[in-house]
């Protein structure tokens, strides 16, 4: 008997993970089966202690691992994958966990048979033993073991039973982070559907901005650029320069319309004219000599008529470009000559007769050979000493025949529309228009036309200036 219960007692402790494997020294040699008790009665208490431990051990694990869980949830939107990670690492340690009770469980049946043994051994003792007393003590306190042993079990079960809960609620949280998960893939659907019709509403408004902005700007220009509105830029030295006037865009009938002109002036045909500026009266003396001075250019004779504000005449077509690239320098703006259509466009000023003021040429409206003024066939008048026509523009009929940038066709065929290049000039004829001071009526018609060599220079010739537009080149 006393070999079966040392045998039971040490394979129970050197099986169980929770008891030491060493000897114990109660165990070495047993006198009595009262003894034997007392040994158990201690390895008992150890035992229980032992139980008490883990079972603290595995609260204080739980409790760690479930605020573990809570401030990783709090932080799920973003850590997902981490959580998900952790979770199953908590699983595999809750399986663990369960492997361990079981495990325990398995030894406590041992333990429990080696007690029941025991319990056996312990009656054929009794019948056996002469000290009944003892007996009943031992007995006593074997039925004391397997209550705790009972107690110790209902704790296990409930140990099991908190991890079953613990696994339902990581379980319900799981479920709450895949509900979320798919708000979060259905939010982001939403975005990218935004997102896909955020660069169209992006052109709608950038589209509209740019509408506004056009309208604002083309309110702007309406108000600074307006038809008649006359303006002077500022030279480098302060000082202003011409005059100008804003001519409207618009389209006329180019030429002949009134049938009693020149074969040159066909055929009739319609031109569009975009908004320019011209200059309000032809270039005087005094603007071009301002000129001269400040390139040292030779100044053009008078012919003793005076300087001053009457028209600078006796200038090539080279000297008149020369003219517009020094103002384009000094002012920073586009100056150049008008092309053909520019002229005739803003001399008609509207109109379709021969004249812009009607079809008969009328007393002192102009200087001609025949116009009816003082200085007709004998000189230049100051510039600005007629009426206006529509657009502001004087002196465009008569006074001195005026150089374009045009080169001359005998009929229309669109040079009309274009300026010649300077470096493109050679032996080109190039258009003058308006008539002078010592031509014929015919010659002061808006749709006459006459043309010289670009090298040309006479006493009935100036230039008027335009600015803006650039003019197409050939």
């Amino acid at each position: 008997m006393k070999k079966s219960l040392t045998f039971l007692l040490s394979l129970a402790m050197t099986t169980s993970p929770l008891v030491a494997a060493e000897k114990i020294p109660c165990l070495q040699a047993f006198e009595t089966p009262y003894e034997i008790v007392a040994c158990l009665d201690k390895r008992g208490r150890e035992l229980q202690k032992s139980i008490q431990a883990l079972t603290d051990t595995l609260k204080k694990r739980q409790a760690s691992q479930t605020k573990s869980v809570q401030a990783q949830l709090s932080d799920a939107l973003n850590k997902y994958q981490a959580l998900q990670g952790n979770i199953q690492k908590l699983l595999g340690e809750n399986q663990q966990l369960n492997a361990t009770v079981e495990q325990l469980v398995a030894q406590l049946a041992q333990l429990t048979q080696a007690l029941e043994q025991v319990k056996t051994e312990n009656a054929d003792n009794r019948r056996k033993a002469k000290k009944a007393q003892k007996m009943a003590a031992s007995k006593a306190t074997v039925d004391q073991l397997v209550i705790q042993f009972s107690q110790l079990t209902q704790a296990l079960e409930q140990v099991k039973t908190e991890n079953v809960d613990n696994r339902r609620a990581l379980q319900s949280e799981i479920k709450q982070l895949q509900k979320e998960k798919q708000q979060l893939k259905t939010t982001v659907a939403q975005l990218a559907t935004r997102l896909e019709k955020l660069p169209q509403e992006l052109k709608q408004v950038k589209k509209e901005k740019v509408a506004n902005n056009r309208r604002k700007v083309d309110k702007a220009q309406n108000t600074i650029f307006r038809a008649g509105n006359t303006f002077r830029d500022r030279l480098k030295d302060g000082s202003k320069g011409p005059k100008m006037v804003w001519i409207p865009s618009g389209s006329f009938g180019m030429g002949d319309i009134q049938g009693d002109g020149d074969s040159d002036e066909k055929p009739v045909h319609h031109v569009s004219v975009n908004r320019f500026a011209m200059g309000k009266y032809e270039v005087t003396f005094a603007e071009y000599d301002k000129f001269a001075n400040a390139t040292r250019r030779k100044k053009p004779s008078d012919n003793d008529w005076g300087r001053g504000n009457r028209p600078v005449m006796n200038v090539t077509w080279y000297d008149a470009v020369a003219y517009t690239e020094w103002l384009t320098q000094q002012t920073g703006q586009q100056y150049r000559l008008p092309t053909e259509a520019e002229w005739e466009y803003a001399a008609r000023a509207g109109t379709e007769t021969k004249y812009w003021w009607g079809n008969n040429i009328g007393k002192n409206r102009a200087v001609c050979n025949g116009c009816g003024s003082r200085w007709d066939g004998k000189r230049t008048a100051p510039v600005g000493s007629f009426s206006a026509n529509p657009f502001g523009l004087h002196d465009t009929v008569g006074n001195v025949w005026e150089w374009t940038c045009s080169e001359y066709e005998s009929k229309y065929k669109g040079k009309e529309k274009r300026c010649l290049g300077k470096y493109r000039v050679n032996h080109n004829r190039l258009v003058l228009r308006g008539g002078s001071w010592d031509d014929q009526l015919v010659d002061m018609r808006s749709a006459s036309r006459y043309w010289w060599w670009p090298t040309s220079r006479y006493r009935f010739g100036g230039f008027r200036l335009a600015r803006g537009v650039i003019a197409p080149t050939d």
